[in-house]
This record gives structure tokens, C-alpha cells and sequence, in this order.
């Protein structure tokens, strides 16, 4: 699909910059209802930021598009079939090496603007999941991320590093957090919200649908509200 990648850039109250990167993974509906509902947060509310943000609500737009066309529900990959969080790479140390759109569009960005706060929401593994540099700043970052996820009244979501996805001594095929953790100097969140349940065992005979159910129904404020819509 021929279709502009949106972004929005809010001015704050400082030099720092946090980049949001929502839709990594299209299939995925509680990360993206809440990328989408935070945007919409912020184009009604921007006043008060104290950093600057650029966002990307939904960068899998080809993966939602043709999911839905072809099978009434998104892919995971993008128009080409491709996990865009396996196809990010050194850039710093490969300029002449060309991705995906999208992982050009992202990268593009991080050149602009050098945001060193990285979020990237997914669903459904229930974790706080940091990639980057891990100092007293990200831990303090971390821990008040993680009160704030049970102020509405639901259970913590831990803190856990659940690592990256990079092939052994390879400088391509990465995920953004393997671009993160080799860039050095980056504080990067995966927000992997909750799905209903347990979360399948590798034998589970059922474990796909169980793992497309989690991803459907994950676990954020208005959670119950998603689910009976």
C-alpha cells in the first residue's frame, strides 16, 4: 500500500527526547489501542510534556491492511511478509546496507531527533522488558513505570530482561532492542502488556490460539471495555 507513514513530533520543556514506536506488530490490539488512545491523549493534551516525544502510532500499516483484507485479522509482518522487529541493523556501522520502509522510516527518525527514551509497546507476555543501557537513571525510570501499572487497579507488570532477538555475529536482522543495546547510550522500553490467561506452554496443543487470544485481549485500563466490544 502506497500510504505515508504518520508520525507527530511534541515539543517539551527540555533538550531530551522519548520516542514511541507503536504497531511494530499489527496482530498485536492491546499495544495498538493503546498507542492509538495515548496519540489522541497527546494531540488533546500536549501542554504539559516536559520532554519531547515523537511518536509513531502504527507503523505496520501494510501488516493491518492486508491482514484484514486477506484474512479479517492483521498480520504480524508487514507488506512484505517481513517481521519489522527483525529488520533493523547496524546503521552506524553499515550506511550502505537498505532495510524495510518502515526500519528506514524509524532510523530516520532516531538520526533527526536522538531520542534516547525508546517505547515500544507489544502484547502479551506481561513484562516490563529494557533492552538499553541499564543505569540508576533506567532503573528509577523502570520502578516508577512499574507502580504506575497497578494504579488502576491491576496487577504489577514486572520488570524483566527478557533480551533481544539478533542473529549470532550478524549486523543485520535485528530487533529494535539489538539496535538499542549496540547504540549504548539508549534507555529502551518493550511494553509488553498482559493477555487473559496464562500464557501457553511450548507443547500447548492449543498454543496458537491461546497466543492470538492474549494478543486480541490484552490487559490494559480499559481492558474489559475492549473485550466486550
Amino acid at each position: 500500500y502506497n500510504i505515508p507513514l504518520p508520525y507527530f513530533y511534541f515539543k517539551g520543556n527540555s533538550n531530551e527526547t522519548v520516542m514511541w514506536i507503536g504497531g511494530v506488530h499489527a496482530d498485536e490490539f492491546a499495544a495498538l489501542y493503546s498507542s492509538l488512545k495515548l496519540i489522541k491523549h497527546l494531540l488533546n493534551d500536549s501542554n504539559t510534556l516536559t520532554k519531547n516525544v515523537v511518536f509513531i502510532p502504527l507503523l505496520n500499516i501494510d501488516g493491518l491492511l492486508k491482514g484484514v483484507k486477506k484474512r479479517g485479522y492483521p498480520y504480524r509482518e508487514n507488506g512484505n511478509r517481513v517481521d519489522i522487529n527483525r529488520s533493523f541493523y547496524a546503521y552506524d556501522i553499515l550506511p550502505n546496507y537498505t532495510s524495510e520502509n518502515e526500519t528506514e522510516f524509524v532510523i530516520a527518525l532516531i538520526k533527526e531527533y536522538q531520542p534516547k527514551h525508546w517505547v515500544i509497546p507489544h502484547s502479551a507476555l506481561g513484562i516490563l522488558d529494557f533492552d538499553g543501557l541499564l543505569d540508576d537513571k533506567a532503573k528509577k525510570w523502570l520502578q516508577d513505570i512499574y507502580e504506575e501499572t497497578v494504579n488502576s487497579g491491576g496487577r504489577p507488570i514486572p520488570i524483566k530482561r527478557h533480551g533481544h532477538y539478533a542473529p549470532p555475529n550478524s549486523k543485520i536482522n535485528w530487533s529494535i532492542g539489538k539496535l538499542a543495546s549496540h547504540l549504548g547510550d539508549i534507555h529502551s522500553l518493550t511494553y509488553e502488556f498482559h493477555g487473559p490467561g496464562d500464557y501457553p506452554r511450548d507443547d500447548d496443543p492449543d498454543r496458537y490460539n491461546i497466543i492470538l487470544k492474549r494478543k486480541q485481549l490484552g490487559r490494559f485500563e480499559d481492558s474489559c471495555w475492549l473485550a466486550e466490544d
